[in-house]
């Protein structure tokens, strides 16, 4: 969390935390179960 501020409201910011969380999950590094991505803060 920064400070509550609005860092995911860029769709160009939303698509390299996706990207990033796809690669990480094709090398088998990372499991999503499910996320909720807010405009200020995420859920994992």
């Amino acid at each position: 969390m920064n400070n509550w501020l609005p860092l995911f409201t860029r769709p160009q910011t939303v698509e390299i935390l996706l990207d990033s969380w796809r690669f990480l999950q094709r090398e088998g590094n990372l499991t999503l179960f499910g996320y909720v991505i807010l405009e200020n803060h995420l859920h994992l």
